[in-house]
């Protein structure tokens, strides 16, 4: 069995789905170009050629985002400004004018950043402003960071400056112990689904109440 290939692009993108046109046989060529995506009982997209003449065709879903470029190689159908229900199996079947009919099986994934990030206290509580505290100085902060939403599960991280505090996937808790060097200090909590989009993050500064120094 031909193994499935795997295809990952943004939303908002575009993606090229392969599909083998070429003929078994000398001197023949493909008749017609059909289009499955699991979950439609009918085709999504078809290229007939059949009577000399090629006429595309695509169903409501698609409409104007798809075109199939028979020149290429391989050749493709293109989708442009991917949605997040064009995710899916796909098949690509050719039938041609002498040769038997051939298929082309493929999974489709389209990335999706997370919607927003929700960072919460120690108590569980969420922060909403963009400044935590005050905390006394040699105080003890725990702040978990949620990603919410996002195809696939992001990897959420902590960092200070760029220094990685913590990194897990979905959600990402950091605890340290408060220094006078903290105050004012910025910490970001960063969620990436793929390397393929831009991360989401948000920045946390510390409010520290620090000690009395008698010099």
């Amino acid at each position: 069995m031909t193994a499935v290939e795997t295809l990952h692009a943004p939303t908002g993108d575009q993606v090229h789905l392969p599909c083998d046109v070429t003929p078994a046989l000398p001197d023949d060529r493909m008749g017609l170009v059909i289009w499955y995506k699991q979950g439609h009982e009918t085709p999504i997209y078809t290229l007939d050629t059949r009577e000399g003449v090629t006429s595309h065709w695509s169903d409501a879903t698609l409409g104007m985002r798809a075109s199939f470029k028979s020149d290429s190689r391989p050749a493709v159908l293109v989708l442009t400004k991917l949605r997040p229900e064009d995710s899916g199996q796909y098949r690509c079947r050719v039938d041609f004018i002498k040769s038997p009919t051939k298929n082309t099986r493929l999974n489709l994934t389209v990335l999706i950043p997370p919607e927003r990030l929700i960072i919460l206290n120690h108590e569980g509580n969420e922060i909403r402003g963009k400044v935590v505290g005050p905390y006394d100085e040699g105080t003890e902060v725990n702040l978990t960071c949620i990603a919410v939403g996002g195809r696939p599960t992001a990897r959420v991280s902590w960092w200070k400056a760029h220094a990685l505090l913590a990194n897990s996937e979905a959600r990402a808790t950091v605890s340290f112990t408060l220094q006078r060097s903290d105050f004012g200090t910025d910490i970001t909590c960063q969620a990436v689904t793929d390397p393929l989009i831009s991360p989401v993050s948000e920045n946390i500064s510390i409010d520290v109440n620090c000690k009395y120094v008698v010099k």
